[in-house]
């Protein structure tokens, strides 16, 4: 598949990114690209595709996530020039882009709980 555009949805925590990017791979032909776990717990969901599949899929998610009360901001950036598509994926081939589906929950997970434990220690 060709990558010609980059979604992203934010959300607050680990169901808002789990329903946005499973909501954004039902809607269209996108590929999940990554998900990635930003402090406080916030989360991006990437998805590469062509254009029309891509805000297909990002407006779905946020349909889906305004109504979870966990959508933070989406943007859909298309026909990406190539330095940007050289920057988005060289960050992804640095964490091993062969990296399971379950790593990638592992790790939103061990954000999120951590991240609540601290909460309660305040």
């Amino acid at each position: 598949m060709k990558y010609e555009a980059l979604g992203m949805i934010e959300v607050t925590g680990f169901l808002g990114a789990i329903e946005a990017a499973d909501t954004a791979l039902k809607a269209a032909n996108v590929e999940l690209l990554q998900a990635e776990v930003i402090s406080g717990g916030l989360t991006t969901v990437q998805v590469v595709g062509d254009v029309g599949a891509v805000q297909a899929a990002v407006e779905a998610a946020v349909s889906v996530t305004e109504k979870l009360g966990c959508l933070v901001g989406s943007h859909v950036i298309p026909r990406m020039d190539a330095a940007t598509a050289e920057m988005v994926f060289s960050a992804i081939a640095k964490q091993d882009v062969a990296e399971p589906v379950e790593n990638v929950v592992k790790q939103a997970e061990n954000s999120i709980v951590k991240e609540v434990k601290e909460s309660f220690k305040k």
